[in-house]
């Protein structure tokens, strides 16, 4: 699903455009009804929904901007309501949309001072040992241009993001 482009020696993009328009949209009722929030989906409609979360969380490669939404996407994969599916289309509408965003690599300046920073985040919601939720854990890696207080620009590179559903208990 990923395809790169190389443009010069120092310069590559990473893209999945033609991914991101192949994702489905899950099947909801065509007119909004009051209290859905509260309306369970089916069983057909769950894998629906997940199915479509796990494509939109596999496009986080290339499109990080996407993150936020795709976690509180994530958040309710255990018992998605219709409202849920609507938001969860309105997402893939947004990655339909913009699927000619991506990510574009470009070499660091010579001589850049250089780390590699690791960001975890995860949902602890789970630990309630009543219910079968199962937190969220994810990790972005990049390699960062290390520049003093005060300048502006400076690199940033994304090497991996790394999310899943575990138990943290």
């Amino acid at each position: 699903g990923r395809e790169y482009r190389q443009e010069t020696l120092e310069r590559f993009e990473a893209s999945q455009e033609r991914y991101a328009a192949l994702i489905p949209y899950a099947e909801v009722p065509g007119k909004q009804v009051a209290g859905e929030a509260q309306i369970p989906r089916n069983a057909v409609q769950h894998r629906a929904y997940r199915s479509g979360t796990g494509a939109l969380i596999w496009l986080l490669y290339t499109r990080a901007d996407l993150g936020a939404l795709v976690s509180q996407l994530q958040a309710k994969a255990h018992e998605p309501m219709l409202s849920d599916l609507r938001f969860l289309n309105q997402v893939i509408r947004e990655a339909h949309d913009s699927r000619q965003y991506c990510l574009r690599h470009e070499a660091f300046p010579k001589g850049a001072k250089l780390c590699i920073k690791v960001c975890p985040d995860a949902a602890y919601n789970a630990r309630d040992t009543t219910t079968k939720h199962k937190s969220q854990i994810g990790f972005v890696i990049t390699k960062l241009e290390l520049r003093n207080m005060g300048d502006s620009g400076g690199w940033i590179y994304p090497i991996d993001v790394f999310t899943d559903a575990y138990s943290l208990y």
